[in-house]
């Protein structure tokens, strides 16, 4: 029977002489523009063709791990609570609350993503009974590099 301790060790001083991995690294803090759009109408229409109307929507920018609220642009009749976190395989984690103002024809919705920076998604709204389909347009944006 052999003794497998000079393999133990050399294994424990491979460990301490090239320190951490890639993922015991903190992620360094990135920017993103998050775009947001409330639409209605026809999901497979466009707003070109007529068939889907606007509601509003806006623009922030949102640095990872930290909460944003406010949009600016057009007011859309309902507000935004997100957050978004960059992950180490380049996508990012996005999580969004949409409240409605008083008088709007839907419920609050919480959804998280993970999503493709660059890459548009949409999000159906819980419409109540009778109120046409109404969804969200969602991109979040890689800032990085911009000043």
């Amino acid at each position: 029977m052999k003794c497998q301790m000079p393999i133990l060790c050399a294994s424990t001083l491979l460990v301490v002489f090239y320190g951490p991995t890639s993922a015991d690294e903190p992620i360094k803090p990135q920017r993103f523009a998050v775009y947001i759009s409330v639409l209605q109408g026809d999901p497979l229409g466009s707003v070109e063709e007529g068939d889907v109307r606007s509601l509003g929507g806006g623009r922030c920018v949102a640095i990872t791990g930290q909460p944003f609220r406010e949009l600016k642009g057009r007011d859309a009749g309902c507000e935004f609570d997100g957050l978004v976190i960059a992950q180490r395989d380049g996508k990012v984690h996005f999580e969004l609350a949409v409240g409605p103002k008083p008088g709007s024809n839907f419920d609050t919705i919480r959804f998280p993503r993970e999503v493709v920076p660059g890459q548009r998604f949409r999000q159906r709204l819980p419409m109540k009974k009778g109120a046409p389909p109404t969804w969200l347009e969602c991109e979040v944006r890689d800032l990085k590099g911009k000043a």
